[in-house]
């Protein structure tokens, strides 16, 4: 997909900065989806904002609630888009973050970094609650009907998709 974030930044001091998508991102979604809704389509819309903001002002800040308040709205603006366009009901989202969180950095396998979450519209999960970052690829292939098995390297992760 076409699209790209944007951000502002406030300015104040860095440990008080909120950076904060603009909603262009969003709005720049709307058009590209006219182009395509008339057929299957694939979009990936990637909002940084509540990362950067996390990794610039720490977890636990106003400035990373503010961003993840924005972030919701910035949500919401494009399930928006998707019922205005008349695909809302036809269409899956898909939503997870690149990592889990703790404090300003990140290392790579300390729990609180490769914990995460998947939580989807019109596609069943599972609700063990225990979603590793490894296991988003999976869940992805398994959305659209890709044996993981036939990916090289082999995936370490597992599907959190709900099997009756």
């Amino acid at each position: 997909m076409r699209t790209s974030t944007h951000r502002i930044a406030c300015a104040t001091p860095a440990s008080q900065r909120i950076v904060r998508t603009d909603p262009v991102g969003t709005e720049r979604f709307a058009p590209l989806l006219q182009e395509v809704a008339a057929g299957p389509f694939f979009a990936f819309v990637h909002y940084k904002e509540a990362d950067v903001t996390g990794h610039e002002s720490g977890a636990e800040s106003a400035a990373y609630r503010e961003s993840i308040i924005s972030l919701d709205e910035q949500l919401q603006g494009l399930l928006d888009v998707l019922s205005f366009a008349g695909v809302l009901d036809d269409t899956s989202v898909l939503l997870t973050t690149d990592h889990g969180f703790s404090g300003i950095f990140h290392l790579s396998r300390d729990p609180e970094n490769t914990d995460t979450w998947i939580a989807a519209l019109n596609f069943a999960l599972r609700d063990d609650g225990s979603v590793k970052l490894l296991d988003v690829t999976p869940t992805v292939l398994e959305y659209f009907e890709i044996e993981t098995g036939a990916v090289e390297p082999p995936l370490e992760g597992a599907s959190a998709a709900f099997v009756p």
